[in-house]
């Protein structure tokens, strides 16, 4: 399947770029050697040693400990996980979450029918969020960040 791209770039070949991730979102089980990249949510990736020689092979060199995959995700378990995201990651208001949800959805909607041949970068995401008064904070950003003595109650 990471080999697989007939109207777009496979996997494997956007994985040439050292900056570029994988992550498959899917309702299946992950059986065998895949289980190896497992991951619970997104941001997570798993250790370069996890991915099985076989699909190692397969991929251009470098590309463990870039690709994962969240299996059994079904329709309730999306929906927790993106809300979770938003309002915890990415620090979208509770008052304008609902829009920010419907902005990613029709997005999401008009790339499935090949705009942008696909794919979704970055840049595109960070606006939508940004439009709904969220923040995407880089990690050197959070790494300094201090949260107040209160961060408990308040969350």
């Amino acid at each position: 399947m990471l080999k697989h791209g007939v109207r777009r770039e496979s996997a494997a070949m956007r994985l040439k770029d050292k900056n570029v991730r994988y992550l498959l979102v899917t309702t299946a089980r992950l059986n065998g050697k895949a289980r190896g990249l497992r991951v619970r949510r997104s941001g997570s990736w798993p250790k370069p040693e996890d991915m099985s020689a076989s699909i190692r092979k397969a991929l251009p060199t470098d590309s463990a400990g870039r690709v994962a995959i969240i299996a059994n995700e079904d329709v309730e378990r999306l929906a927790t996980d993106i809300k979770t995201l938003l309002i915890e990651s990415f620090l979208v208001p509770n008052a304008k979450l609902d829009k920010c949800q419907q902005a990613l959805r029709e997005q999401a909607r008009v790339r499935i029918g090949d705009a942008g041949g696909g794919l979704w970068t970055r840049r595109q995401l960070e606006q939508i969020i940004n439009r709904h008064d969220g923040y995407i904070a880089s990690s050197p950003e959070l790494d300094h960040y201090v949260y107040p003595t209160n961060w408990g109650e308040l969350r």
